[in-house]
Parts: C-alpha cells; structure tokens; sequence
C-alpha cells in the first residue's frame, strides 16, 4: 500500500454485500430521518456526514428516540456544542437510567413499562457459557440471569454496597462474572475488573488506586487444558489490602462444583454465604442515575508504568453499546453473532453455519489474507465480516462496520456514526513552529475525533486526574482528541486501514510508515517466522531514526544471512525500498500483553536508550532485557550484525 496518495491506491477486492440493504434497520432509521429533518440522505456515508456535520444533535435526538432506553427525565438538546471538547461536555443533561435495567429488560409502549419481549422472554436463552475445551456447556435464560441478578443485588444492599461504591471482580469470562458486573450497577455502583491470569502485582496495582468496598474472586482458573488454585494469589491480595479499611471483604466465586476451601483466609467468605444476606429476595430494583454518571473503570493498555484508572459514565457506554448493536448489525433471532480466532480449522465444514450473519473480529485488525481466508474458505459467503476497532479507553470503535457498503479485503467498512473522526498529521514550518495538517484520503496520518462523543471517559480516577485525561488525549492537538492510532482512509471505499500505533509509528527520514504493513508482508510471504516486532530506533546521539526489526522464528526454522535477505527483498518488493528496515535480528521472545497482543512502545523505549519500569499488563517483562542491549553501538556495529545473522 502506497503512502504516496490516492493516485497509487487501488480499490481492493469485493468481499461482500448485503442482498437487500433496504430491509436493515440503519436504512429504516435513515429514512425516518429524512422525513422527519427534510433530509435526502442517500447512503451510509451521506448519514454519516450529517450524524458528525452542523445538525449533530438531530442524529443523536433521532437515534434517542430509536433505541428507546428506559429512563426518566428529559433533555434539552443532547450536547452543547459550544463546550470545549477537551473539557468534557455533558450529554443528555437531565436523564436518569440504569445500566442492568437496559439490559435485562427493554422499554415498553408505555413509560414505565417494562417489556421482556424481542428476544429478552423468561424462557429465551441469554448467555452460554462455555469451558475451554467444550468440556462444560451451559445455557442460562433471561429468568436465570435475573433471578441471579436480582439475588445478588439485593445481598449487595444488605452488605452496604450503595451508589458510588466501587465492586471489583478477579475472574473468568462467566456467567458469575457478569452477574456481578450487572448487580453492582444495578445498586448504582461501579463496577472493575481484572483478568484471573494478571499477577498479583498487577492486580494490587489496580484496586489500590480505585478502593473497592468488595472484591470477587475466582477460586479456581483454568488455561490451556491446567487447572490451577487461585489460594495464593487470594493471599497475596488480602495481604496487599491489609490497610484499606474500607475493604468489607472479598467473596469468592466457585468454578466447579466443589468450591475451594477458604476457611484459614481472613476477610473471605463463600458467595453462598454472601448472597444469604438477602434471604432470598429476587425482586429487582435499579438505582437511576444521571445519564453522566459513572458506571465502569478500566484500565489503559499502556505498557509502562502504573495502569491509569479510565471511568466511563453509566449512558455513554450503554448509548454507544445500543447503537452499534441497532443500527450497524441488523440482529434478530435468526442470527448469530460471535467473536473468533482464526486457524486451519474451517467452520463451514465443521457445522452447519447457514443461519449465520455476522461474526465480529477485534483485539488485532485482520490482515489482508484473513479477509480472503474468512470467505474463500472459513466461512459462509452470506455472512458479514465486521472487522471493528476502538479502545478499552472509548468502550467503542472509531472503525466498524455497516449492513450498507459492501466489504473490501482489508481494514474496516468505516466509521462509527456520529464520532467525527479525521486524519491529521504535524509538520515543522520553515521557522521551526507546528502546523497540523488535515491529510486528505488516501495518506496516513494519526487518528483523531474533532468532536466530543457521548462514550468519551467520564474522568481518570485518582489524583491529577483531569491533568492526566488531559495529557493522554489532548495535550498533541488543540481540543480535539488523538487516539494514537495511524490510520489511512481509502478515497472510494472510505474503509479504514489501521497500520500501527502513533506512538510506534517509523519515521526513518521523514518517511512515516506503520509497522503493521511490514507485519502484513511477514505474515503473507514468510513461513519460517512465527511472529515479528518492528520498532523505530532514536538515541541521543542518532541523527535520524532507524527501524529495528526482530523476527521470532518458527519452529524448527534457523535465522540466516539468506533469510535476511529474502526478508528485504520482499519487503522492497511488496512495499518500497524505504520499507526496508536497516537493522534485522532474531528474537527469542516478543513482549505481550496479558490479552495476547504484542507491543511496540516499550521495545522502542529500550533500544533508544531509555530506562524503563514494565507495567504489570506484560506476561513477560524479563524479555525487554534482550532488546536493551540493541542501545549500545557495539549491537549495531557491522561486526556484531553479521554474527547476529549467522
């Protein structure tokens, strides 16, 4: 892919379209905005422009009125524009609702109807849970989720558990999980959580900063086919609490049927024993809340230094949800959402797959050859691909999909509706001074969004947070937010390629590439490497950049002079010559994240010199020390390379 403008660009390959697009719910809605705004939008991004242009608040009074959420109150107009971006403005300032209430229950004709229908009836499978390996399956209805809901809620109140408390849960991907997620706000709290695979270290981090009054934990987790007793990890986070004496206790959540035995544990106790308090009432009850109001903390990605404590408000995240769901995926009882990993394994041949709709990928954008291998081969050619990508930091996607625009091999269909998104790029003016340039389509630049959105974070929790919120998203750009991602828009199928992250993108002699689009070679053209990280080198004694890249092998594969090589062969071939890194070694082992995903920020940090403090977010922080001796001349050295390549 060219950086060179629209000129170079091809239109890539058509994978999809939807059969009748005026049947989807977006092509209703559009219409019924045109009736009732004298509008004459004609297609998606028609509906986009209007949903981001002068009449914003139109699109978000329209799609209030189409999700329909329970509340009360009312508004005056859904945000004041006039309201810096940068200092958060309110949206739908003077409703009141409740997260758990909008999921367990959809609004009826009448206000304060409360309607179970549209696929939320008792007897209606909500969740299933499944076990790695399948080796446990089960099915839990609407009723089930709130009988346990309304059980647990109600134990929280009888515990003291009331508005604004922080509820923090250590678990799986599980029913029980949930259920604590949607019981704490139902009460009005706030809920946080943490994976049961993160250390204890990692763990302590987060909930120190935020407080919590209860903690849930798994007692048992299980990964790769190991079961494994969660006691000492338990240990170590009581006795990291040990000061907080607003800690009430921490419930311990059982995986199995036999529950773990906590009885020597102190500040423990069983979730049987917890829930006794409410003597079994199931009666529901939601404390609403004002629509700005917070909901969740999560934490960033970053992979330095301590986590920041993200707070997303209680209708940001519940509009936004609602919206994507309604509008971008036309879900109805005959279809199946879900989320995969891709392998040699071919669905379509395993199952019957002809029900199928949508399947939603996320974490890491699917390279090219993904898009090709999902309708070639995976799965059905009727089914939509909806490759999205956003933020644990905006609880949405800035890119998605949409049941209107066909689908290309690549990146995703486009933006999300009303979230301006734009993308810019800062240049150095003959006298020294900034400019920052909107980039036209078809050149890479960073993503940013020139208007507020309702899913911005509410706040950073804890001291300086404003200062810190600041700093993280508006401290590059004047009031408008940069999400530290390096994109490029396609200039006519307007689908967004996400190349790297800002913060890792090259630069070497001005020539701004992500690393994403040498990973995309490596993985097309290079069998012999299991993975690959590619990093821009800038010490304080370096002119210019230069690009590391380090190759993990495959196994049973060995690391040559011929493999380097074919390496930079390829990668001129395929991108440009000004692709081709300066530098390429092997690797013993990629840094990653807890969640999978590899990281760039923190290998750049180490071969240009820096010194740094791994955050807990890394699985293997000791395997920065092998990139740090990349800092040193001597590594670099004509010497010491070509003993590097044999």
């Amino acid at each position: 892919m060219s950086n060179e403008g629209e000129s170079d660009l091809i239109t890539p390959r058509k994978l999809w379209q939807h059969p009748n697009p005026q049947s989807t719910r977006m092509w209703k809605f559009i219409q019924k905005c045109n009736a009732t705004y004298g509008l004459s939008l004609g297609d998606f991004h028609d509906t986009y422009e209007w949903s981001t242009g002068l009449r914003r608040n139109d699109f978000w009074t329209a799609l209030w009125d189409e999700v329909n959420l329970i509340h009360e109150g009312s508004y005056v107009e859904p945000v004041d524009d006039s309201v810096r971006m940068d200092s958060i403005p309110r949206w739908f300032d003077g409703i009141k609702l409740n997260f758990a209430e909008n999921i367990l229950f959809n609004r009826g004709s009448r206000p304060g109807d409360l309607f179970t229908d549209n696929g939320k009836t008792d007897t209606k499978i909500a969740i299933t849970e499944v076990r790695e390996g399948m080796s446990e399956v089960h099915n839990y209805t609407w009723a089930d989720i709130r009988r346990s809901v309304g059980l647990l809620s109600n134990a929280m109140r009888a515990h003291g558990v009331k508005k604004g408390d922080r509820v923090a849960a250590v678990g799986s991907n599980s029913k029980d999980t949930l259920c604590t997620f949607l019981a704490t706000t139902a009460v009005g709290g706030i809920f946080s959580s943490s994976s049961t695979d993160m250390g204890t270290n990692g763990i302590l981090e987060r909930l120190r900063q935020i407080e919590p009054i209860y903690i849930f934990i798994d007692d048992f987790a299980v990964y790769n086919g190991k079961t494994t007793a969660l006691r000492s990890k338990i240990q170590g986070i009581i006795e990291g609490l040990k000061d907080k004496s607003n800690l009430k206790g921490i419930v311990i959540q059982p995986r199995f049927s036999q529950p773990a035995d906590i009885q020597s544990l102190p500040r423990t106790l069983t979730l049987e024993e917890f829930v006794g308090a409410a003597r079994g009432n199931v009666d529901l009850q939601f404390e609403r809340v004002p629509f700005n109001d917070p909901l969740l903390i999560v934490y960033s990605s970053g992979t330095t230094g301590a986590p920041k404590c993200i707070v997303h408000s209680v209708g940001g995240v519940l509009i936004n949800a609602v919206k994507e769901s309604a509008l971008h995926r036309s879900m109805g009882p005959e279809s199946v959402q879900l989320q995969y990993t891709t392998n040699k394994v071919v669905p379509r041949k395993l199952v019957d797959l002809s029900s199928l709709k949508h399947v939603v990928s996320t974490g890491m954008v699917l390279s090219d050859q993904l898009f090709e291998w999902f309708y070639d081969t995976g799965f059905p050619q009727t089914a939509q691909l909806a490759n999205i990508s956003g933020g644990t930091d905006i609880a949405g996607c800035f890119g998605m999909e949409n049941p209107l625009n066909p689908v290309y091999v690549g990146g995703c269909q486009g933006p999300s509706l009303g979230t301006a998104i734009a993308v810019f790029e800062e240049r150095r003016q003959t006298d020294g001074s900034p400019q920052i340039v909107r980039l036209e389509d078809g050149v890479p630049g960073e993503l940013v969004a020139t208007k507020s959105f309702p899913n911005q974070p509410a706040f950073f929790w804890g001291e300086n947070g404003s200062q810190r919120y600041f700093d993280s998203y508006f401290s590059r750009f004047d009031n408008t937010w940069s999400q530290n991602d390096f994109i490029m828009i396609h200039p006519v199928t307007k689908q967004i390629f996400f190349l790297g992250r800002a913060d890792g993108v090259l630069n070497p002699s001005g020539v701004r590439f992500g690393s994403a689009e040498i990973y995309n070679v490596l993985e097309q053209h290079i069998p012999e490497v299991q993975d690959s990280i590619c990093v821009g080198q800038r010490r304080k004694q370096d002119d210019d950049e230069s690009v590391l890249l380090f190759l993990l092998m495959a196994p049973g594969q060995k690391f040559t002079a011929a493999l380097i090589g074919k390496v930079k062969q390829i990668i001129s071939r395929e991108l440009s010559k000004r692709h081709v890194p300066k530098y390429i070694f092997e690797t013993p082992e990629i840094p990653m994240t807890i969640n999978g995903k590899k990281v760039e920020l923190p290998v750049k940090q180490v071969v240009s010199g820096f010194k740094i403090k791994p955050s807990s977010t890394l699985t293997n922080p000791g395997c920065l020390a092998y990139y740090a001796e990349f800092a040193e001349d001597e590594k670099l050295s004509t010497a010491s390379l070509e003993r590097a390549r044999l």
